[in-house]
């Protein structure tokens, strides 16, 4: 197996908030042009600071794709935790896994499975399963162009209400800008109504800008948006988070 193994140092955070994973966003996860065979990535992050609070921040995160002339499979994992004073604050994670297969390069027929939890989002567990179809509108040397559409049926369980469950249109449009060879932009939106109730929907956007070197390290700020007209009791309709991290890779 050819994985490579990134080591994620987390700076410093411009807000911690409730980390915008309302909607997981996939897109920015993806490989594209994978290598035949297995390959992946791993990356740790913690982080302590002690001035009259105690601080502590860790989690991990992996993605492991397998890829061969017909079909690609993606497993993610990603996990974050933090806590102050003894006292759990940010806890939220999940796990997917993607089946897409791509004898057309243009149309691919895909399948995914997801569990979710976020303490802040008031998650305390969400299940997604669905299929659909990716579309490659652009692919150029330096822009990248893809729109997709799925179904997928959701089950969420949430603090003080009954579980409930819904099916969704999944819609996202994902644009890869790099022109500039050593500052690559990507930008990922995505749209989800319910398809029963229509003014039930939820709209993610996330931004994410590298800063790249000769060396092994790169700069990275992400930013994301979600708006979501029916949120958990007591949790706002709109939200965000800015990161910024450094990444060493060998």
């Amino acid at each position: 197996m050819n994985l490579k193994k990134i080591v994620f140092i987390s700076v410093f955070f411009l807000t911690i908030v409730a980390k915008a994973q309302q909607v997981i966003n996939i897109e920015g996860k993806r490989y594209e042009d994978p290598k035949l065979g297995w390959q992946g990535n791993v990356e740790l992050n913690f982080n302590l600071v002690q001035i009259q609070n105690q601080i502590i921040q860790a989690g991990n995160r992996f993605s492991i794709v397998h890829h061969d002339s017909l079909k690609t499979l993606l497993f993610m994992n990603d996990i974050n935790y933090v806590r102050a004073n003894g006292q759990n604050l940010l806890n939220n994670g999940f796990q997917h896994m993607r089946l897409v297969y791509h004898k057309d390069s243009i149309v691919k027929p895909e399948a995914y499975i997801q569990t979710q939890f976020n303490q802040q989002l008031a998650i305390d567990f969400r299940f997604i399963i669905g299929g659909g179809f990716r579309f490659r509108v652009i692919k150029r040397a330096n822009f990248f162009c893809y729109t997709g559409t799925s179904m997928m049926y959701e089950y969420e369980k949430n603090p003080n209400i009954d579980p409930h469950n819904n099916i969704r249109n999944n819609t996202y449009l994902s644009l890869d800008f790099k022109q500039i060879k050593q500052i690559p932009l990507s930008l990922v939106v995505y749209y989800q109504p319910n398809i029963i109730n229509t003014e039930e929907y939820r709209i993610a956007t996330d931004v994410r800008l590298l800063f790249l070197n000769d060396s092994k390290f790169t700069f990275k700020v992400d930013v994301q948006y979600v708006y979501d007209t029916y949120p958990p009791p007591g949790i706002q309709k709109d939200f965000y988070n800015i990161s910024n991290s450094i990444v060493y890779s060998f």
